[in-house]
C-alpha cells in the first residue's frame, strides 16, 4: 500500500484544532502498527491514521457509497458491517479503531465482545455521545437509552448484515460508565478521559460534534503502554 500524505479535504470539513488533535496527539500511537477502524464513513479520520503511518490500516465501512475511493489504495476495505467482517476475518491487530460506531448500534455490547475476542487489540479508541447540556452527566450512569436510528441505512448510519432481511431500526445510546465496566472486566483500563468541548469551543467542532461527546482511550493493562503527551 501506498503512503499517504495528502489531507485537504478533511482540513475543509473539520476545522483545524480537531484536526490536530487527532493527527498530532491521539493517532500518533498508530506509527508501524496494525490499525483496524469500523465505519469509517467518508475517510475524514482514516485520514488522520494514515498520516501517522501506520503499517497496515484496513478499514470496514458497510455502506458502499460511502468510503473516499481515492483512499482505497492507502487501505485495506472491507465492504462490509462489523458482524459480517468478523465471520471470515479473525487477525489480531495492535489498534481498533470505532468512532461514532457503536452508539449507531442496537447491540454495542457483542460488537464489543466480537472485537475483543477476534481482533484482540492492545489499544481501542471510541467516542460516545452526550445528549445532554450539563458534562459528565451520563459518566456514572448505568442505563441504556433506546432510540430509533433514523435514515437507517444511510451514509453514515447503521446498516444490515447480509442475511438480514427485517433490521431492528433502533439503536443504543450507550452511556460512559457501562462500556467501561465492560472493557475493564475483559482486562482494559482506560488511559485518557475527554470531554471534547472543555478543550476546543464549539466553533472548532466539525458539526456532528457539536454536541457534548465524550472520548475514551482503552489499553490493556498488562501493557502499560503511557501515552507520550499526558
Amino acid at each position: 500500500m501506498k503512503a499517504y500524505h495528502e489531507d485537504w479535504e478533511c482540513e475543509r470539513i473539520y476545522k483545524s484544532y480537531y484536526v490536530c488533535l487527532l493527527r498530532n496527539k491521539l493517532f500518533t500511537i498508530c506509527k508501524d502498527k496494525t490499525v483496524l477502524e469500523f465505519g469509517p464513513n467518508q475517510g475524514n479520520i482514516t485520514k488522520q491514521v494514515l498520516l501517522n503511518e501506520p503499517n497496515k490500516h484496513i478499514v470496514v465501512e458497510p455502506n458502499i457509497n460511502s468510503f473516499n475511493s481515492d483512499l482505497k489504495d492507502y487501505v485495506e476495505y472491507h465492504n462490509s458491517t462489523l458482524n459480517d467482517y468478523y465471520k471470515s476475518n479473525k487477525v489480531k491487530v495492535d489498534i481498533v479503531l470505532a468512532m461514532g460506531l457503536f452508539y449507531h448500534l442496537h447491540s454495542p455490547l457483542h460488537a464489543i465482545e466480537l472485537i475483543l475476542n477476534y481482533s484482540d487489540p492492545d489499544i481501542i479508541f471510541f467516542d460516545s455521545p452526550e445528549y445532554n447540556n450539563k458534562p459528565h452527566s451520563w459518566r456514572n450512569k448505568n442505563t441504556f437509552n433506546i432510540i430509533p436510528e433514523v435514515n437507517y441505512g444511510e451514509r453514515g448510519m447503521a446498516q444490515s448484515d447480509t442475511d438480514i432481511k427485517t433490521p431492528i431500526s433502533y439503536s443504543v445510546a450507550n452511556p460512559y460508565n457501562i462500556i467501561k465496566i465492560a472493557l475493564e472486566d475483559a482486562g482494559y483500563k482506560e488511559t485518557k478521559y475527554i470531554q471534547l468541548p472543555e478543550i476546543i469551543s464549539v466553533s472548532e467542532l466539525p458539526g456532528s460534534k457539536t454536541r457534548i461527546w465524550i472520548f475514551f482511550h482503552y489499553y490493556q493493562e498488562s501493557g502499560c503502554w503511557k501515552w507520550p503527551w499526558l
